[in-house]
């Protein structure tokens, strides 16, 4: 099977170890590049919000430095106002690290996708995390509903698959979907999982 020759050990250890029983048609990793390019604009917009919160957090750590170092000639500064300066340092600190994780986001995924596989059986689709603890996460071809390739007939692309709809709590219409980056062989890929589809479709039909 090409795909053991084109992974790494350990992701066919692991595709070899969740797929027992299932015939393996397809199996490949995203591409880690592509994959930190497209949640560059998370980054994008962690620089201003930690340049802000983070000018804002350092005011407020001198002020409570001066405020309890050097306080005005007299004046004894009450349980109260330390209580509120280190209230605003923890508010202010949580939005300061909500910005550093926008800004290790794409990092973040670049990394893990590093350690991920997708796995395409005769039953179903899989994503599988082969790092330092395994995460296994399945999708039922019956559950598809379309899929958007964007990439030619040969050669690496991505795969978008939408796999259901759901409703947000503003009762927004939220359209739920897997993506896979930067695959070798996406038309392939693609193929094989509208064959899944039709096979799904004609058993539901035949069921009914």
């Amino acid at each position: 099977m090409n795909w053991m020759r084109e992974l790494p050990r350990a992701a066919v250890e692991a595709v070899t170890a969740e797929t027992r029983g299932e015939i393996v048609r397809w199996a490949g990793r995203p591409s880690p590049s592509g994959s930190f390019l497209r949640t560059l604009p998370i980054w994008l917009m962690g620089v201003p919000w930690t340049a802000l919160t983070g000018g804002i957090f350092g005011v407020l750590v001198a002020g409570c430095i001066v405020a309890v170092t050097s306080p005005p000639t007299g004046r004894i500064i009450q349980s109260w106002e330390i209580a509120l300066m280190i209230l605003a340092l923890l508010f202010s600190g949580a939005f300061l690290v909500i910005g550093f994780g926008l800004l290790g986001a794409p990092f973040w995924v670049w990394w893990k996708s590093r350690q991920t596989v997708f796995v395409l059986t005769d039953k179903r689709l899989m994503r599988i995390f082969y790092g330092h603890s395994r995460e296994v996460v399945s999708f039922d071809p019956a559950t598809f509903v379309s899929l958007q390739r964007r990439g030619g007939d040969r050669g690496a692309g991505t795969l978008t698959i939408v796999t259901g709809y759901a409703k947000d709590s503003d009762g927004d219409t939220v359209t739920n979907s897997e993506q896979i980056v930067g695959v070798q062989d996406v038309a392939q890929v693609e193929r094989l999982i509208r064959a899944m589809m039709r096979v799904e479709k004609v058993a539901v039909s035949t069921a009914r």
